[in-house]
Formats: structure tokens, sequence, C-alpha cells
């Protein structure tokens, strides 16, 4: 399904595709864990939705319970949630972390997810020293 899904996007010019479980809720995408931004909320697919349990996706998770700034939430995410974000992003294994730019018709910004990747690329540098 993940081929499809592939093929879709690219014959659609998409850079990327949502996918949904069979309860059309949110899973992730094509290239990796999706995570909204509302204020200082950042919410991602808990894993009963049926995504991938990345090693970054946790390690971000962990990064973000940590600060004082953020609260994570892992719950259900409806596709019409991702319309009502300020912000989205993708933190994929391949690309990284990666704002996205528009869901339909609904441009998003990127300063908070640009805080975000900072701290999480700095963090990612200090495991590499280790």
């Amino acid at each position: 399904w993940r081929n499809t899904a592939w093929t879709f996007a690219h014959e659609n010019g998409y850079c990327d595709g949502i996918l949904l479980n069979d309860k059309k809720q949110v899973v992730e995408t094509l290239l990796g864990s999706l995570f909204l931004v509302n204020g200082t909320t950042v919410t991602t697919p808990g894993l009963g939705a049926g995504n991938r349990k990345g090693i970054y996706r946790q390690q971000l998770i962990s990064l973000l319970q940590k600060q004082d700034k953020f609260e994570v939430v892992e719950t259900e995410v409806s596709p019409f949630a991702l319309q009502k974000a300020d912000e989205l992003f993708v933190l994929g294994d391949a690309q990284g972390l990666f704002s996205v730019g528009q869901y339909r018709k609904k441009k998003f910004g990127n300063k908070l997810t640009q805080e975000i990747w900072e701290l999480f690329s700095a963090y990612i540098q200090q495991l590499h020293q280790l």
C-alpha cells in the first residue's frame, strides 16, 4: 500500500502523503512521523494508530517532554485537526525534521518548528560526540 501511496503522491505532484488507518485517523506520512503544533502543544498520533515506532520519534518526544516550554500529546488525530494546527512538521529517518508548508488550502508557519529543529539538532550532535 505504501507503493500505491507513493505512486499517487508522485503522479499528483506531492512531496509526501498522509497515511490514515481504517478508522480514518492520521497515522504518519510516507516520509516519517507527523507532528502538529498548536501554541506550545506538540501533538502526534499515538502508537496505537498504527505508525512505526521510530527511534528518532521517541527521542524527539522525550526531548520535548523535558523542556518546560512544550507539552507533548500522543493521541488520535483526525485529518481535520491538521487544518486547525498552527504548524505541521515531519520527522523522518532519512530526511530529518522538516516543516510542512501547506496541507490542502491551509498554509503553515514554521517558527516553533524551527526552534524544535534547532533543539533536536543540538541533541543529535551531542549524541554523536559521545
